[in-house]
């Protein structure tokens, strides 16, 4: 009887027999490559919510490839490889559906996974330089008045060339328009 099993098996995995098996063992493949490594991925989330979705898109997975793999392995069994091909399309047309809703969400997980960052292993600083010290006050000499109104003065030109290039530009944007009222926000 276990010469039988085995002498079944390998004539099935020839492509004259069942070529749907041979696709559907590299099917079988990749998702197993796809699983391990969206697993990889989603561990270095440490979110209990994203390793429950994960664990149920990855039994889905496994479901439905072990119940694929048993329909197609029957119908092998009974030479019947045109409706073996038929049932093979529908889960390639699931894979198509699937990436379009379940991936998009994969993806979108997976744009949020922090990056490997590797520490150099360099010592801490022990001590060094005092931080810089701001001469003025360390003196206790304050800016004179004239100081003052300069930087005063600079700061209302800036501001006013500038509303006046906004006001240019609207103007040349849409020169049958009003600016808005009360200015710019900013």
């Amino acid at each position: 009887m276990a010469d039988d099993v085995g002498s079944t098996m390998s004539s099935l995995l020839k492509t004259d027999k069942c070529s749907p098996l041979i696709v559907y063992i590299v099917l079988v493949i990749v998702s197993g490559i796809t699983l391990f490594n969206t697993n990889g991925l989603m561990k270095r989330m440490q979110n209990h919510k994203i390793n429950n979705i994960f664990t149920m898109h990855a039994w889905y997975e496994i479901a439905l490839l072990v119940v694929l793999g048993v329909v197609l392995f029957g119908l092998c069994q009974y030479n019947q490889q045109t409706l073996a091909w038929i049932v093979l399309f529908f889960p390639l047309a699931l894979y198509v559906v699937k990436t379009l809703f379940v991936f998009n969400s994969v993806s979108s997980i997976l744009r949020h996974v922090p990056p490997d960052m590797e520490m150099p292993n360099m010592p801490l600083p022990q001590g060094g330089p005092s931080p810089p010290q701001n001469s003025n006050h360390a003196n206790g000499v304050t800016p004179t008045q004239q100081q003052v109104e300069g930087v005063r003065n600079a700061l209302d030109e800036r501001k006013a060339s500038l509303q006046g290039q906004n006001s240019s530009m609207l103007s040349d944007l849409s020169p049958g328009m009003n600016p808005p009222l009360g200015g710019s926000p900013f």
